[in-house]
């Protein structure tokens, strides 16, 4: 997954938190793709349609191993996406998905896991 910028994040979670002004901030600074995430996740299916047709597919299966497929899952790690497998379990609270987004050093996915939790 892409390193964003920690202002992207910070968007990014204040979306995830209700900011209606988030989501325009991340579309109008091209960071739609978080945006369309969070979506998604909300069960807005153009949202999560234009992820997989703008280059996000990654992003997709990771809203579909959230809603606990398996397979979906599998494909993450399978295509070297461990770190967004890792962020599924660690946004349900699990401890050792945390760890290992930690020893990797993506604090960022941690931080957003840790804001679907609130």
């Amino acid at each position: 997954m892409i390193e964003y910028p920690d202002i992207a994040i910070v968007k990014w979670c204040d979306y995830i938190g209700g900011d209606n002004n988030a989501r325009i901030w991340l579309i109008e600074n091209n960071f739609r793709e978080l945006a369309e995430f969070w979506d998604a996740y909300e069960d807005v299916e153009t949202s999560f349609q234009w992820l997989k047709s703008n280059g996000f597919v990654h992003l997709a299966a990771c809203i579909d191993a959230m809603s606990e497929n398996a397979s979906a899952k599998a494909w993450l790690m399978r295509y070297g996406y461990t770190d967004l497998a890792a962020f599924c379990d660690a946004s349900e609270g699990k401890q050792s998905a945390v760890s290992i987004l930690v020893s990797s050093g993506n604090n960022q996915l941690v931080t957003v896991a840790k804001k679907y939790l609130m």
